[in-house]
């Protein structure tokens, strides 16, 4: 157990480490193999966030940082489709289990009131 931790301690830092690299470089996309790999960079980003999200939020924020610092830097040449899909059904699922906590803390007793349900504004009454 001692030794998963290491290594995901270990990995962490090794992927933070890569990010800020990443964020510093100059990337030129007027050559044709560098526009390549910084598609394929950010294609893996987005990719990246599923299985990163459940493990550890900030470095999960740190890849989103690097990735709108990338695209924003040459959105005129990248499809932006994947990240909008990626980040629209992580906020539609964490909304649903909002709502879940919403629904089985009435079932505990707590009373909740949801003022607005399509916008989960709620307020907490004693």
């Amino acid at each position: 157990k001692a030794e998963l931790a290491n290594c995901f301690s270990k990995s962490r830092n090794l992927m933070a480490l890569f990010l800020g690299l990443v964020e510093e470089i100059k990337i030129r996309t007027v050559l044709e193999d560098e526009l390549d790999i910084l598609v394929s960079l950010c294609s893996e980003l987005v990719s990246f966030h599923q299985v990163l999200i459940p493990l550890d939020f900030k470095l999960t924020c740190m890849v989103w940082r690097v990735y709108v610092k990338l695209t924003s830097t040459h959105k005129t040449r990248l499809d932006l489709t994947q990240a909008t899909e990626v980040i629209s059904s992580e906020l539609c699922g964490q909304l649903a289990k909002f709502r879940q906590m919403l629904e089985n803390s009435k079932d505990k007793g707590l009373k909740t009131e949801i003022l607005d349900p399509d916008l989960f504004c709620f307020q907490y009454q004693n």
